[in-house]
């Protein structure tokens, strides 16, 4: 089971996770995407800000699984298949991601028999940014 929990001081946190923790960090007074976004209402309101939490930890994740597998273009609800969650907590970590220039969409794949869906990849600051150092210093 994936940890749900949003901790960046974790020294195993991946390039990748890394790089969405210092995107996304949700202090001070931050605005969508580094915040959960909603479009109106009570309900979806109170739903961002129960995810807020836990967004960049799961923002990282994907990420990290994108880059990790950057040699296809992959659609949300693969990734949630993959990481065993719902698509309801990726499909936003995707939009989140796209907004900050982390992930760029690469076209559509049919998903059905009529319906398409927007296919995603790592844009190359991720892909550089997400790989592990190898000077050997940390740096």
């Amino acid at each position: 089971m994936i940890n749900l929990t949003a901790d960046h001081d974790s020294p195993s946190l991946s390039p990748a996770e890394q790089l969405a923790f210092d995107v996304f960090e949700r202090g001070g007074k931050a605005s969508y995407p580094e915040l959960p976004g909603y479009k109106g209402g009570e309900t979806s309101r109170e739903a961002a800000e129960a995810v807020a939490p836990v967004a960049p930890g799961w923002s990282g994740k994907v990420l990290k699984f994108l880059c990790d597998n950057a040699t296809q273009s992959w659609l949300p609800d693969e990734v949630a298949r993959e990481l065993c969650v719902s698509p309801f907590l990726i499909r936003p970590r995707f939009t989140e991601l796209r907004a900050a220039g982390l992930i760029a969409r690469t076209g559509e794949r049919n998903v059905g028999s009529t319906l398409n869906a927007a296919a995603y990849k790592p844009t190359p600051l991720a892909l550089r940014a997400g790989k592990p150092s190898t000077s050997g210093d940390g740096k």
